[in-house]
């Protein structure tokens, strides 16, 4: 590493207790090493169920998911 690289460790977090040790473990670590820590995480969106028929999902200005009504024919 150069000296103006920083050190970092990427750590998955499921809300598992394992996780949860992987993360504390991390910050420990880049406490020591005067880094930082990116904890990250992943979803999607469950498959539809009954009763979401008349929703569609709207990306809005501000980058997040918001639900609307469709419409009914």
């Amino acid at each position: 590493m150069s000296g103006n690289d920083t050190f970092s460790i990427t750590v998955g977090v499921d809300g598992s207790a394992e996780s949860r040790t992987a993360l504390e473990w991390a910050v420990g670590e880049t406490r020591l090493r005067h880094g930082h820590v990116r904890a990250v995480t992943a979803w999607e969106y469950p498959p539809a169920t009954v009763g979401m028929e008349g929703l569609r999902w709207v990306l809005t200005s501000s980058n997040r998911w918001r639900g609307e009504r469709r419409p009914m024919p």
